[in-house]
């Protein structure tokens, strides 16, 4: 039987683990927010860069790249399946609440690509979700049988199209790569363009890279991978593993770190040996990337909760698990962030800075996410957008607003 100091471990390495998932994924989406859309899965597409980009971009691939986004991927499977638990242990059908809270996540998924970011998660999160609450009663190794068998279907979708790519007779490859790879000056000045228009003229053009996310991106990676890992999530928290007293468990999943960066280093190796050609890089080199980031998600959840046993790191997981509970609050800011930067009426830095310098606007923006989560906290129960979903999830209004400051 767990004890209290248990079950508040427990809770508290969720939480910090998903501060810092919220944290990482943010390392990549900068990039998506501040340069065109090539750059994202191509550093050519605008040239060569310089050695110090070169550094940036390659610390960002190797341990950033799908890497933080499958931890937070994982922690939405624990979130379901603590949730329903929670409910059903007082007498409580959680269908109901569940199905709620997707449908007015749906409705920020669909405000915050709509109208602040194209590359939103929480449409995905939705659909996935949806999809893996009817499993989360199985038992964790036929979880684990589901999701090892989920995760497969990517690598032969990826097999598949690039057998398809190398038959020109049905694509253009030099079309293509003008468009998708290395697009051509008159698209990169377009996407400026957009970039630079008014926040109302960039809703069409932004509703267009949402809608191929939600068709083919989903079809061909983001389900399967992100429902994989949420019913990976759940079979972890079915062995105990989020318990900080799993030792054994924690320096085996340490050793994914190691498989991990082999894969991921060898994968980048191979781009650089191909030349980083669109039919290598964007297929074959991406199932490096992939596998990679599986085995150094698990790696990380592994050593971050070894490092929990060092009692001098109590105040940094105090202000990872604050960024963690504001999980949403947090995510939205930081594309209000980007919007505010990187577009015409705000900062307009889209194209204008280089990978260094979008690393030093990550770290300012995380140092304002954890002094503001953390205060924000001291004063109030929930963050303001998750206040806000468990309201309308429970249709009756939360407390909010904490007696006196926690301080």
């Amino acid at each position: 039987m767990p004890t209290a100091k248990t079950i508040q471990n427990r809770f508290i390495s969720i939480d910090a683990l998903r501060g810092i998932a919220v944290l990482g994924i943010l390392i990549m989406n900068i990039q998506g927010m501040g340069l065109i859309h090539a750059s994202y899965i191509n550093p050519t597409a605008m040239g060569d860069l310089e050695l110090s980009n070169w550094l940036f971009w390659g610390i960002g691939r190797i341990f950033a790249d799908f890497k933080f986004i499958a931890i937070f991927s994982i922690l939405f499977g624990v979130g379901i399946l603590l949730q329903s638990q929670s409910l059903e242990k007082k007498g409580n059908n959680p269908t109901p609440i569940f199905l709620q809270r997707m449908f007015w996540l749906a409705i920020f998924g669909i405000i915050h690509s709509t109208f602040i970011w194209y590359g939103d998660i929480l449409l995905t999160y939705v659909i996935c979700g949806l999809f893996v609450y009817w499993l989360r009663k199985i038992p964790h190794p036929q979880l684990f049988i589901i999701a090892g068998i989920l995760l497969l279907a990517p690598t032969v979708t990826a097999w598949q199209l690039q057998t398809v790519l190398d038959n020109s007779s049905i694509w253009d490859l030099k079309y293509l790569t003008k468009t998708l790879w290395i697009p051509s000056a008159e698209l990169v000045a377009a996407e400026f363009a957009t970039h630079q228009s008014s926040w109302l003229q960039q809703i069409i053009p932004r509703l267009d890279s949402v809608a191929f996310m939600l068709t083919f991106q989903l079809l061909t990676l983001n389900f399967w991978k992100s429902s994989a890992l949420m019913l990976i999530g759940m079979g972890l928290f079915k062995m105990n593993i989020f318990h900080i007293e799993q030792r054994s468990w924690h320096k085996r999943m340490l050793l994914g770190l190691v498989l991990g960066l082999t894969i991921a280093i060898v994968g980048l190796i191979q781009d650089f040996n191909h030349g980083w050609k669109l039919i290598f890089s964007l297929h074959e080199g991406r199932i490096y990337l992939y596998f990679s980031s599986l085995f150094m998600a698990l790696g990380y959840i592994g050593g971050f909760m070894l490092l929990l046993q060092l009692k001098k790191l109590n105040k940094t997981v105090e202000y990872l698990a604050a960024i963690g509970k504001m999980a949403l609050s947090n995510y939205i800011l930081q594309s209000i962030f980007g919007l505010l930067l990187f577009s015409g009426f705000g900062l307009n830095w889209f194209g204008n800075k280089d990978y260094g310098e979008l690393a030093l606007i990550v770290v300012g923006i995380w140092l304002f996410q954890i002094y503001f989560s953390t205060w924000w906290l001291q004063r109030f129960y929930y963050g303001p957008l998750e206040w806000l979903w468990r309201s309308l999830a429970y249709k009756k209004r939360q407390p909010l607003r904490r007696s006196s400051p926690k301080l």
